[in-house]
Formats: C-alpha cells, structure tokens, sequence
C-alpha cells in the first residue's frame, strides 16, 4: 500500500511528460480556414486540430481527438510547448484529468477523476515534479491516502485509510524515504504494529499487538535486520515463546515458555 502513490504519480508524471511529443505537425497538413490546421491519419480520421505559428509548431489551443471523433484532449502552446490549461476526458464526455503547464512542465493544482465523474486524486506540482499535499480518494469520493511532497520527493507523514475513513495506516517520510515512526491500526483504532525506521529501514524497536492492545511481540532492528530476542506474548500479556536472533538469522530453535495456568 506504501508504494500505491508513488506507483499512481510515477503513471502520472510518465503520460504528462509524453503529452507534449507530438507537438509538430505533418509536413503533409495543409492550414484550412481562419489558420486553422488538422492533423489526419491515413484514413482520413482527424486526430487533432488547432493553430501552427511561423515556425511551424503548435501555438494557442489545440483539441485532439479519439477513434469515435470524440474530444480526446485539449490544450494549450506556446511555441510547441505545452503552456496553459489541459483537460483530457473519457469517451462519455466526462473529465479524467485536468490542470495547467508552464513550458511543457505540469504546475500548480491537478485534478483526476473516475469514468462516473468521482474524484481520485487531487495533488499539487512545482517545476514539472509532485510537491505540496496530494490526496487520494475512493471511487465513492472518501479518502484513500494523504502525503506531503516537496520538488518530487516524498516528505511528511504518509497516512491511509479504509473505505470506512478509518486511519490504517501512517509513516514519516523524508525525502523520498521511510524516516521515523510508522504505525499501522486495526479498524477500530487500536495500534497493531508500531515500528521505526532509518534510512527506509527497519531500525530500533519493532512491536505488533493483539486485537485488545495487549502487546503480542517485540524485537529490535538494526539496519533492517533483526538483532536480540523476539519475544512473543498471550493476549493476557504472558510470554508463550523466545527466540534469539543475530544479524537477521535465528540461530536457536524457538524457546517454548510454559504457561503457568493456575495465574
């Protein structure tokens, strides 16, 4: 689940970026009224259309469109640069995407949204990279996760939630890595594993609990590897086993605690 916003903005900032390859049209084009110019495929079906300047790039709006002759896309040049509001949009009409470009680079406030019109993400970008909060939503319009960013890199608390808008999970960032506490929870509020990390590694005291907030296990971490005794407990608190562990390997069978029941 960590890497679900860096895997939606890595889509992101991939299909923005190939937006503006297509900036020159075919030398085959002809302008037609008012300096208009369509851009055609090979049978006839026009795939986008809008002004060229005297270099012959894109310039001012331009609206492309899909197989079926439905709007695609529309956007703004300067130059051959992408520069302006852009808006693409699924084949029933509905918005998918919208926001601006400063010389071909997305800044400022970009919004997404599912094919039934809900919205998905909402994020902030600065200089062509994520930066600022950004949110993720449901197909139902609640939160799905929340995330500061700054010039590309993760960096804040990163927080999830179930579709009940329960928090699941939360962890510290800094630039780009895992840094601090991380905590994760049961739905209803109890932490179930509460951790820390250093360098986007499991670092210090590792600890998971019970349904009931009773402590189930707890470990030390050193670089990522466990070091010292795993220790694991009852739901009433008593100890059911020990095992030793050096560099990340146990090197004894699990000690098996015998429980005193008469307590």
């Amino acid at each position: 689940m960590k890497r679900f916003l860096y895997y939606i903005l890595a889509i992101e900032l991939i299909a923005l970026v190939l937006i503006g390859c297509n900036q020159n049209a075919n030398e085959n084009d002809a302008p037609i009224n008012d300096g208009i110019q369509e851009i055609k495929d090979e049978n006839g079906n026009l795939i986008e259309k809008g002004k060229m300047s005297e270099k012959g790039l894109k310039d001012g709006m331009w609206v492309s469109f899909d197989e079926n002759g439905k709007v695609k896309d529309t956007a703004n040049y300067i130059e051959g640069k992408l520069n302006g509001r852009y808006i693409s949009f699924f084949p029933n009409g509905r918005k998918m995407s919208e926001g601006f470009y400063e010389m071909d680079m997305p800044e400022g406030e970009w919004l997404y949204w599912n094919n039934d019109g809900g919205m998905i993400e909402k994020s902030l970008w600065k200089n062509g990279k994520p930066h600022g909060i950004s949110y993720t939503y449901y197909d139902f319009g609640k939160i799905q996760s929340s995330v500061e960013w700054e010039e590309g890199k993760m960096n804040g608390v990163w927080k999830f939630y179930d579709e009940n808008e329960n928090l699941i999970e939360e962890t510290s960032y800094k630039e780009g890595y895992k840094e601090g506490a991380a905590i994760q929870y049961y739905p209803d509020g109890n932490v179930k594993i509460k951790s820390n990390f250093e360098n986007d590694l499991p670092n210090g005291s590792y600890e998971t609990f019970h349904p009931n907030g009773m402590l189930a296990s707890k470990v030390e971490y050193e670089e990522g590897k466990m070091e010292g005794d795993l220790i694991e407990f009852d739901t009433i608190g008593q100890i059911v086993s020990i095992e030793h562990y050096e560099n990340g390997i146990s090197d004894i069978e699990p000690l098996e605690v015998e429980i005193d029941s008469t307590n």
